[in-house]
């Protein structure tokens, strides 16, 4: 046998192991046990929006959800323009959930197939929580004692001790201020000027009672509008301006009546 005839007969056996290799080759390619609803080929994309104005909701949690046990297989944040995208999705059944802070929460059942593996989900619109409310009443309460530029405040409302006193008990509460058991009352070891409502009073301490006192100022250092005596500085006692029941001043009398 001559080496033409030799050489052609090889070339028949190549052909021939090249053409039986190639189906095994391709077998070889794909997932364990043949099974194509295993690849990772899936997608899903959609827009995220305010059901009221209709603009991009930013930030919005979107979660694919597996439609059997409910676990997260992805998620993602929704972009400045609303738009979300989640891929490389296993071909099965999912539940879509979208939600955000305030608003109401959409679910939406997704099915991933070899037929339709990229889906465009569309438009997310979501409505605003509506909760009605009667209304919303802010208190702010003033503090018992405070501190101005030129003096200290004493809210005689906020102490609970001087209910039923006179001006010489609220005098014993306030900081900084002495009253010894005859009522004499001291600042800084010195005897302030006692005022009323910014104006020097003929009352003494035991005949102001409590309950028709708002607050109580202490001026170490006075201004020159004061004329104060000695180094106790002042103390102003601030009355109540609207009183519908207990004591009243009569100034045309310059006393107390009930």
């Amino acid at each position: 046998m001559n080496n033409w005839i030799i050489q052609k007969i090889r070339k028949q056996i190549f052909y021939f192991l090249i053409s039986i290799s190639l189906p095994v080759l391709g077998l070889a390619q794909m997932p364990a046990g043949g099974n194509m609803q295993r690849m990772a080929v899936g997608q899903v994309y959609g827009k995220v929006l305010d059901a009221t104005t209709g603009k991009p909701i930013e930030f919005a949690t979107v979660t694919l959800l597996n439609a059997k046990d409910s676990s997260v297989v992805n998620g993602m944040l929704s972009k400045s323009n609303g738009d979300f995208n989640l891929d490389h999705l296993p071909f099965g059944r999912y539940i879509l959930k979208v939600n955000f802070l305030g608003y109401q929460t959409i679910f939406k059942n997704v099915v991933i197939t070899p037929s339709d593996a990229q889906q465009d989900l569309g438009n997310f619109k979501l409505s605003p929580v509506a909760k009605a409310l009667e209304g919303v009443s802010i208190t702010a309460q003033q503090p018992q004692y405070t501190m101005n530029i030129d003096r200290k405040v004493f809210n005689v409302e906020k102490s609970l001790t001087t209910i039923g006193g006179t001006a010489t008990d609220v005098l014993r509460q306030v900081p900084s201020v002495s009253v010894d058991i005859d009522g004499n009352v001291t600042v800084r070891n010195a005897t302030p000027q006692i005022l009323v409502d910014g104006k020097p009073t003929a009352l003494t301490l035991d005949q102001i009672p409590a309950d028709a006192i708002e607050s109580i100022e202490v001026i170490t250092n006075p201004s020159a509008k004061y004329d104060a005596s000695g180094q106790g500085g002042i103390i102003n006692i601030i009355l109540k301006k609207k009183q519908e029941s207990g004591y009243q001043w009569h100034g045309s009398a310059g006393s107390w009546y009930a």
